[in-house]
């Protein structure tokens, strides 16, 4: 019996001991504060130094194949062994499928230092993606540890060009943490039979930066991965649709599945007259209703080149559906003659927006670092607890100097307008004092008039 298929049985176990228990009916509204508490935890932290993911997700069912609801499901992921399957693939129907045909790979491997102890506890690996299940276990004291660094190493100590998405990881006991990061592969990224995952922690003594306090030691585990749990493993579906939406060409070319995500090739009309950024609750349906969404907690999509980017679906691979229908309820975009933001540095005012719903509130300056405020107004409805990337992480001054976004903060109040906080460091030799700066827009809350219903299979 493999481990998920084990966890499945005690899970079986737990949910005949739980059924019994009578339910407060204000269940659902302690699970809701949690959440929220879970959402105020994780803005402590800044996440300026990693690629991190941070979301809310509604509690859904633990596998496909068992259908607790979320106050049960609540109940068990208090169970000791039971919190990384319910707490670390809830939020992903395709990475629960996976894990119910035996798709993990057990490694619980660690490495100590100070009392410190990090173990690779699993792995879901393909093609595509790769997602390590991790622990920390910790003395009391350091209840608030994170992770700062994280790199993949091949046996010759050569560090693999990929990208990394992690967060804060959950508390499971005082003593104890569990967390996930998410590898985002190619089809050209060569996976070794051996990997090396070297991690760096911090410990986050309160909200402000300088109380942060960063651990010397560096943890390193060694792992195998079995190829063969993957191998052939991965389906093509060439799609070739284009489709009109206010105006503007978007081409669905094709489909890549595999067992832990779905890769879906989009490309862009060079001559469209609008920029555009993303799609709104873009998903897949089968013919039963079924449903796969953007994934949102990890990498959602990766761009080739102004005009043709990747987005990320949750894999539906062992669902093996009949028929499959693309939708999206809306669609990001913004005319391309108002991609660019001009900041006076003088005046510490806009000379150019793309709108007048974003507005320059504060210009900060310490050394070589500039730091900007905006405020951008949102649509209440659509962009109801939704943030984006809204600049591209390079920003030019009218000197030539070049500068690269070092960290970044956002908050959003009732009325929908956002808090936005950007620190920028210079990444070229001095050239002089700049009168102006600009940055160049990545993503905006306008929208096409328009939405996305297409058949692919």
């Amino acid at each position: 019996m493999s481990d998920f298929e084990q966890e499945e049985q005690d899970l079986l176990q737990a949910k005949k001991q739980y059924d019994g228990i009578p339910l407060p009916d204000c269940i659902d509204d302690h699970i809701r504060l949690g959440m929220q508490k879970a959402i105020q935890s994780r803005k402590k932290r800044k996440t300026a130094r990693r690629t991190t993911v941070a979301s809310c997700f509604v509690l859904a069912s633990l596998l496909a194949s068992i259908r607790f609801s979320p106050a049960v499901a609540a109940y068990v992921s208090d169970i000791p062994g039971l919190h990384s399957l319910v707490e670390l693939i809830r939020h992903d129907k395709g990475l629960q499928m996976a894990a119910n045909h035996n798709f993990a790979q057990r490694i619980d491997r660690f490495d100590r230092h100070n009392g410190i102890a990090f173990t690779v506890d699993q792995i879901m690996v393909d093609q595509g993606r790769m997602n390590i299940f991790y622990s920390i276990e910790h003395p009391e004291g350091l209840e608030n540890l994170g992770l700062t660094q994280v790199e993949l190493l091949d046996d010759t100590g050569e560090s693999l060009k990929v990208a990394y998405a992690y967060g804060t990881p959950d508390v499971v006991t005082t003593n104890k943490k569990q967390g996930r990061i998410e590898v985002n592969l190619s089809e050209q990224t060569a996976i070794p039979d051996y990997l090396t995952l070297r991690v760096k922690m911090d410990d986050w003594l309160a909200e402000d930066a300088s109380d942060q306090r960063q651990l010397e030691p560096t943890w390193q585990v060694r792992f195998p991965i079995d190829k063969a749990k993957y191998q052939g493993l991965k389906q093509h579906i060439p799609i070739n649709k284009t489709v009109s939406v206010d105006g503007q060409q978007i081409l669905f070319e094709k489909m890549t599945v595999y067992p832990t995500k779905i890769a879906l090739d989009i490309k862009y009309d060079p001559n469209n007259t609008q920029q555009i950024f993303g799609f709104d609750d873009l998903r897949l349906v089968d013919e039963k209703g079924g449903t796969w969404a953007t994934i949102s907690d990890g990498f959602s999509s990766s761009s080739k080149s102004d005009d043709h980017v990747v987005v990320y679906l949750e894999s539906n691979y062992f669902a093996e559906p009949k028929k499959l229908f693309l939708k999206a309820s809306g669609i990001r975009a913004l005319e391309k003659t108002k991609l660019d933001v001009v900041v006076d540095l003088n005046r510490r005012s806009l000379i150019k927006s793309p709108s007048p719903r974003l507005q320059l509130k504060e210009v900060r300056t310490q050394g070589d670092a500039v730091g900007l405020d905006f405020e951008l107004e949102k649509d209440v409805v659509l962009d109801n607890r939704k943030s984006y990337s809204y600049f591209h992480h390079e920003a030019l001054d009218s000197a030539g100097n070049r500068y690269e976004f070092r960290e970044g903060s956002s908050s959003v109040n009732a009325s929908a307008v956002e808090s936005i906080a950007l620190t920028m460091v210079p990444t070229e030799t001095k050239k002089g004092v700049a009168d102006t700066l600009s940055l160049r827009i990545s993503d905006y809350p306008t929208r096409l008039h328009g939405s996305i219903d297409l058949q692919i299979k």
